[in-house]
């Protein structure tokens, strides 16, 4: 049995999707049945479920959760251009939601 053996000398140059470090950025995010919260980057934001989107206010808690995460990306999306977004919620629902990808 043969075994070759390639040499390849590096010349320097990398791929530079290799090397490309993307900043993270955290957001909180939290919901109960009257409002609900959001905080990046020393910012806040608050929706009353009421009057800032009265279609919601009668929806369970975790869509609440979720819909607040939909707020955010809406508000900061800009700010959240290649970065890695780590989003902070105390709801597991919402979670799963968010790391499924097609919510």
């Amino acid at each position: 049995m043969a075994v070759a053996f390639i040499y390849a000398a590096f010349n320097g140059k990398a791929c530079a999707v290799l090397l490309r470090v993307y900043p993270i950025t955290n957001v909180q995010i939290n919901a109960c049945k009257q409002c609900g919260s959001l905080f990046h980057e020393g910012n806040w934001h608050y929706i009353n479920w009421e009057r800032d989107w009265p279609k919601a206010k009668h929806f369970h808690i975790d869509y609440k959760e979720t819909l607040a995460i939909l707020a955010a990306a809406i508000k900061w999306a800009p700010l959240w251009s290649n970065h890695k977004v780590i989003i902070h919620t105390d709801t597991t629902t919402a979670k799963v939601l968010i790391n499924k990808g097609t919510s």
